[in-house]
């Protein structure tokens, strides 16, 4: 009798799990010379599902089976979006942002301060941004 009753839950959870089906969306989120953006915003839209860039731009979100819109940003480049669709499967998009030119060239000065949780749960990254990082600098070459 017990058996039957446990063999009848596992039956239950394995066809909630085939019913409900969901996978994964992951990627890197990098800018246009390649370069990891931590701590970019990638979202799915028309969710409350997203997730931040880790150190290495890497991201990964978990979703329901369905057609997905998703969006990367980070300050001072702009946004691009793919869409994916999952089918109890795992899907790619990655993301090349480019540098927003007015606002690198922006003379104000400013500072942006990004907290990233590790993959652990048990330890933050803080990764500071500054305007230097974005604006353009001269050099002048003596002969």
């Amino acid at each position: 009798m017990n058996r039957t009753i446990l063999g009848a839950l596992l039956g239950i959870i394995m066809i909630s799990g085939a019913v409900l089906g969901q996978g994964t969306v992951s990627g890197t989120v990098t800018d246009a010379d390649g370069n990891a953006l931590p701590g970019a915003n990638v979202v799915v839209e028309g969710t409350s599902s997203g997730a931040a860039a880790t150190l290495s731009g890497a991201y990964s979100i978990d979703l329901p089976n369905g057609t997905y819109t998703v969006t990367a940003s980070v300050v001072g480049h702009n946004k691009a979006s793919a869409t994916v669709k999952i089918q109890n499967s795992n899907e790619s998009a990655n993301f090349t942002l480019s540098s927003i030119s007015s606002f690198a060239n922006n003379p104000e000065p400013w500072i942006l301060l990004t907290l990233i949780s590790n993959s652990c749960g048990n330890g933050w990254y803080i990764i500071f941004y500054t305007s230097d990082l974005l604006r353009p600098h001269n050099v002048n070459k003596t002969s």
